[in-house]
């Protein structure tokens, strides 16, 4: 399974993925300008987070333990059988923030009334924050790529540098 990863040595935050994600996933006409025109504005699935130093985009971690998934009351969050990425019905769920509340990394937020998080673009070949990044800082992986790297990391007690998808080389 794939997952994406975040260089923060090259995320200069343009917010590209931002606005990426808000017109291709959410927006209802798939168009910059028309999107910009919608009400309520389409809201990305991606938050691009800064300190003024490090920029780092926030998308959902697709977690081995699912904290979202167990905490979800109304069985909105599924794992896709397809892809294995857990991802939320928006038709079973109830709004209680149950989910928000649990996630370790903010990924998941309410927009209407609803929970939503990256699903990264299960139906797409490949993100479209990844492809839509000018700088190649984030990038989809294979998940066993990512293991080894948090074992690495772990092991060096080095959490910072994994969150801050840093390598340990």
């Amino acid at each position: 399974m794939k997952t994406i990863l975040v260089d923060m040595d090259l995320c200069v935050g343009c917010r590209t993925c931002e606005l990426q994600c808000a017109i291709e996933r959410v927006s209802k006409s798939k168009e910059f300008v028309k999107a910009a025109l919608e009400n309520p504005a389409p809201k990305p699935r991606i938050d691009v987070q800064t300190n003024g130093v490090e920029n780092l985009p926030i998308q959902c971690r697709q977690c081995d333990d699912m904290p979202c998934y167990y905490a979800c009351p109304s069985g909105a969050i599924y794992v896709d059988e397809e892809t294995e990425k857990v991802v939320i019905d928006h038709e079973k769920c109830i709004g209680c923030w149950m989910c928000v509340m649990v996630c370790p990394f903010a990924a998941v937020n309410v927009h209407d009334g609803l929970a939503d998080k990256c699903d990264q673009c299960i139906f797409m070949d490949n993100p479209v924050c990844v492809d839509s990044c000018p700088t190649g800082a984030l990038k989809y992986v294979e998940s066993e790529d990512e293991s080894r790297e948090i074992k690495v990391n772990r092991s060096n007690n080095n959490f910072d540098d994994y969150i801050k998808g840093r390598s340990n080389k």
